[in-house]
């Protein structure tokens, strides 16, 4: 038997939507290596715009985020790295609800994880942030049970 190659160009992700999977390829080199949260979509122009905009905003629980800061005591709850130390003396670590508000998560501490700032916005942004949020709903599973 004989194998062949169907299409020998490559394909590049050009545009993806984390919360329905919609998503964009075109048959092409890759894009940029290196990109920010605001890329690769960002207007090419490099004029400084502004706009008005509104709308609804999830209201979190400032209680759930200072108890699930005080469960991690200044380190990372996915790979234990501690955070950096901010100018005013306090340990820096983002949290993170493991199921979004907006697939309706609920705003607990069995769904807040504190991130190192890499875990953070790889779980956001991440190639792997489906088996990511397995992973964080285990360990928060194991600390709570503890």
């Amino acid at each position: 038997m004989t194998e062949r190659a169907l299409d020998p160009e490559p394909w590049t992700l050009i545009a993806y939507d984390g919360a329905t999977g919609a998503h964009v390829l075109a048959r092409g080199t890759a894009g940029p290596r290196f990109v920010d949260q605001f890329g690769p979509s960002a207007p090419e122009d490099l004029a400084v715009r502004r706009r008005e905009q509104s709308g609804l905003v999830y209201v979190r629980d400032s209680r759930i985020r200072e108890a699930a800061l005080m469960r991690a005591g200044g380190c990372c709850e996915y790979c234990g790295v501690p955070g950096f130390l901010r100018a005013d003396g306090a340990i820096y670590l983002e949290t993170h609800h493991i199921v979004p508000l907006y697939e309706d998560g609920p705003d607990t501490l069995a769904n807040v994880i504190c991130l190192c700032p890499n875990h953070h916005r790889e779980a956001h942004f991440g190639a792997n942030a489906t088996l990511l949020r397995a992973d964080f709903l285990r360990q928060i599973a194991i600390l709570l049970s503890a």
